[in-house]
């Protein structure tokens, strides 16, 4: 065939694919789902984004608040409270008045792939409590008072989107011959797999061009992208990745047109296939990782803490009966109590001294887990694509260790700058909030990993297992 008939060829192709498009209603109602879907996500998206600026604002608030009423506290009539309520006390301070939120700030596309956002803090209350009840309490307060549940753009991308792909070229070749068409175009001298190539080119160019307009729009409309500055390289740079993801399973359908069968056996062969793909395999990656790294029974691991949690209060209480028994007169005035707030300081130490080794061995039987599954993400591209996005957000579970690694830093920090003022090495007074240490965010590097080579290499992988397929 000359190059002329060839583009007449495709001209023609071309435009069927266009009537296709606007006068059939099963694709129309395809791509209104493609537009409800985005809608969703970015509605989730703007629900994340409005919750993360509107928390965080709250935050800083409280924070000022209370270290303006500490610093507006009269020192003499402060030295009639209880040392739990003086602002002027080290204990008192490092608990309630200049306790500091530490805080991981949202990153530029942290609204388009929300991943365990939604499940995990992205700020802390620190205090001089031991580090399991200062996150325990922002875990619980999370998802009850915080979020309530936000749809997730990168699982559509994902997830659901890849079904509207096999709906819309599941049928290529089948759907001709069953209309009785194929015979008139392969009399027009183009092959059965020019056509289908063409056919399923088209098919994606048409279909990626729709996505990447609503895209673009959910990007900027929700504020996804934080700062126009983020634009050029992290909307490129993620469009490109889900491009090929989209190429993906638009070879994986074109596989499936090179057989020749009917209609409905291809749907549920592709259906098949991403049943498999986004349940199945992970299914089967999360159950070998569990059993490989069984988590310690939840049930077992409080019991235990509990017990060294008893143990070491009771150690401590005797501290205290004698500590008591010394000074009677602390029974009844409570004004003078800064040995008191040094033995219960202590005590908290001591109790978290017993139960970190107990709560170490489930952070290290979730960080095993992480570890088995980052390995074997490539086992399906799905799960690829949807790690890839949720790094790209910075919300996945790598990102949240480290956040809890530097709150873990910062709490050992934050309880030794008041060991000086509750030891009496040091005086403490409205000057030292001034002194208080700030958390400090860092992001780091992104962690460098080989998904966009993955998802850059397993469609040429399909091309090629494609060229040596006979069509009949």
């Amino acid at each position: 065939m000359s190059k002329q008939n060839k583009n007449a060829v495709w001209s023609i192709i071309f435009q069927q694919e266009w009537i296709y498009l606007i006068r059939t209603n099963y694709a129309r109602w395809i791509f209104i789902g493609m537009a409800f879907l985005m809608t969703l996500g970015w509605l989730g998206g703007y629900s994340f984004r409005y919750t993360q600026a509107s928390s965080a604002i709250i935050r800083q608030q409280d924070a000022k608040e209370r270290i303006a009423s500490a610093l507006a506290t009269d020192p003499d009539e402060a030295r009639l409270l209880s040392r739990f309520r003086n602002p002027f006390d080290a204990y008192a301070a490092g608990n309630r008045f200049g306790s500091p939120y530490a805080e991981k700030p949202p990153f530029a596309y942290s609204a388009l792939a929300v991943g365990q956002g939604d499940i995990y803090p992205d700020s802390y209350l620190i205090t001089l409590r031991d580090l399991e009840q200062v996150v325990s309490k922002a875990a619980i307060q999370n998802p009850v008072q915080i979020y309530h549940g936000v749809m997730d753009m990168a699982f559509i991308i994902a997830f659901i989107l890849p079904l509207l792909i096999i709906g819309y070229m599941y049928n290529i070749r089948s759907d001709e011959e069953e209309q009785n068409r194929m015979g008139w175009i392969l009399s027009s001298g183009i092959s059965m797999r020019s056509f289908l190539v063409s056919r399923l080119a088209i098919r994606f160019l048409i279909f990626l061009a729709i996505f990447q307009i609503l895209y673009f729009i959910a990007n900027i409309s929700t504020g996804i992208i934080w700062g126009w500055e983020g634009l050029p390289a992290a909307w490129i740079s993620t469009a490109w990745q889900i491009s090929l993801y989209f190429l993906l399973w638009t070879l994986i359908c074109g596989l499936v047109n090179f057989t020749k069968s009917s209609s409905i056996s291809q749907a549920l062969t592709l259906c098949s296939v991403w049943v498999v793909l986004c349940l199945i395999i992970p299914g089967l990656i999360q159950y070998s990782v569990n059993k490989k790294y069984p988590l310690p029974n939840r049930l077992e691991m409080i019991s235990a803490g509990r017990e060294a949690s008893i143990e070491a209060s009771q150690a401590a209480s005797k501290m205290m009966d004698a500590f008591m028994q010394d000074h009677p007169e602390l029974s009844k005035d409570t004004s003078n109590m800064d040995d008191f707030t040094k033995k219960l300081f202590a005590t908290q130490l001591l109790v978290e001294e017993k139960v970190n080794p107990i709560l170490a061995t489930f952070d290290t039987a979730l960080e095993n887990q992480y570890k088995s599954i980052a390995q074997k993400v490539y086992f399906s591209p799905v799960l690829t694509a949807y790690d890839m996005l949720a790094q790209t957000g910075r919300n996945d579970f790598e990102t949240q260790r480290d956040f809890y690694r530097q709150i873990s830093a910062f709490h050992e920090e934050w309880k030794s700058f008041f060991n000086f003022y509750l030891s009496g090495s040091r005086e403490f007074d409205a000057t030292v909030y001034d002194e208080l240490p700030q958390f400090k965010y860092n992001p780091g590097s992104k962690k460098d990993n080989y998904h966009a080579w993955y998802l850059f290499l397993m469609p040429i992988i399909i091309l090629l297992a494609g060229a040596f397929i006979k069509l009949k």
